[in-house]
C-alpha cells in the first residue's frame, strides 16, 4: 500500500469504534515504533453483521479475510458456494494508525494483519459492549467522556439495568442513573418498565415503596412533552427493528441456496411466524386498492 493511501480508504470504521478517542501523534508514534520493534500483540477486530458460520451447521469450510481496492472482504466457504460481506473495522483504529505513521504498514503486513484479525459477530453482544469492554481498561477517559460512553450503552440497550452498565463502563451505578434520567427527558431512550441486571434476571425499573411510606403525587407531563416521548420511543424502536429485519434479509439474501434446501413446509411455518411477531395477517398482504402488487 503506497504511503498517499490511508487505511482508512480501505478499511471502514464501525461507528461503535469512535466512542473512543484516538490518541495523539506522539502517543501514536510510540505505539507505532513499539510495534515495529515487538510486533503486534493485540489482533485488530471486525464486525460482522450476521451469525457465526458454526450456526450455519453443515458444510462451512473455511472462514477468511481479505482486502481489495476499497474494502475488507469476509469469505465464509460453505460446500462449493462462498458467501461473500464487507466488515468494518471494530477495535483497532490506533494500531493501523501507529504503523501507517512509522511506516509498517504495507499490503504485505496488512495481508498478515487480516489472517491474525478477531471477528466480532453479531450474536456475540452489540458492538458497543464490545467496544466499551475492550477499550475501558486501556483509556484514561475525562468526565464528559465517559457520560458519552454510558450514554452510548444505554442506547444500545435501556433495559440493561443501571448497575450492570455502571459494570460495563467501570463507573458508579449513581453516575448511570443520572446520565439515564437526562437521556429519557431528552427522549432519547425509552423509559422502560424492566430492566436485566447482571445475573441476566428481568427486575421492575422502579422499586416499590416501604411499608407505611407515602407515594409522591404522579406529576403528569404537559402534552406536548408526553407526544415527544411517544414519538421519540416509536423511533427508537422502528429503528432497532428496521436494522434487525434488514440484517435478516442480508443473511438470506446471501444464504439463497440453503434456504432452498428448507422443505417448503417448514419455510411457510417460520415465515407464519415472522408475520406474527410483526402482527401481520396474510390479509394484510393483500394489495390495497389502487396499491399495485409486490
Amino acid at each position: 500500500m503506497s504511503a498517499a493511501v490511508s487505511w482508512r480508504d480501505r478499511i471502514a470504521v464501525h461507528q461503535a469504534a469512535e466512542l473512543f478517542p484516538m490518541m495523539d501523534e506522539a502517543e501514536l508514534r510510540v505505539l507505532g515504533n513499539d510495534i515495529r520493534k515487538n510486533g503486534l500483540k493485540q489482533p485488530i477486530t471486525f464486525y460482522a453483521p450476521h451469525i457465526r458460520p458454526d450456526a450455519l451447521q453443515h458444510g462451512v469450510k473455511a472462514v477468511t479475510l481479505s482486502i481489495n481496492k476499497e474494502a475488507v472482504i469476509l469469505s465464509i466457504n460453505i460446500e462449493k458456494k462462498k458467501a461473500l460481506c464487507e466488515l468494518e473495522l471494530l477495535d483497532g483504529r490506533n494500531r493501523l494508525a501507529a504503523m501507517q505513521l512509522v511506516g509498517v504498514l504495507d499490503d504485505v503486513r496488512l495481508g498478515a494483519l487480516l489472517k491474525q484479525a478477531k471477528i466480532h459477530w453479531l450474536d456475540e453482544g452489540s458492538p458497543e459492549e464490545f467496544v466499551i469492554s475492550a477499550n475501558i481498561h486501556r483509556r484514561h477517559l475525562a468526565a464528559e467522556q465517559k457520560r458519552e460512553v454510558i450514554g452510548s450503552l444505554l442506547k444500545a440497550n435501556p433495559a440493561r439495568s443501571d448497575n450492570a452498565t455502571a459494570k460495563l463502563a467501570k463507573v458508579s451505578d449513581k453516575t448511570v442513573t443520572a446520565v439515564r434520567r437526562e437521556m429519557e427527558g431528552r427522549s432519547e431512550i425509552p423509559n422502560v418498565a424492566t430492566r436485566t441486571d447482571a445475573a441476566g434476571r428481568r427486575q421492575p425499573s422502579r422499586k416499590s415503596l416501604s411499608p407505611g411510606t407515602t407515594p409522591s403525587p404522579p406529576h403528569e407531563a404537559p402534552a406536548q412533552a408526553r407526544d415527544k416521548a411517544i414519538a421519540g420511543f416509536s423511533t427508537v424502536l422502528h429503528q432497532q427493528l428496521a436494522k434487525t429485519l434488514d440484517d435478516l434479509v442480508r443473511i438470506l439474501g446471501n444464504e439463497r441456496s440453503r434456504v432452498a434446501e428448507i422443505p417448503l413446509q417448514k419455510r411457510v411455518v417460520i415465515a407464519r411466524g415472522y408475520l406474527h411477531t410483526l402482527g401481520v395477517s396474510l390479509d394484510d398482504l393483500r394489495p390495497i386498492d389502487g396499491e399495485d402488487a409486490p
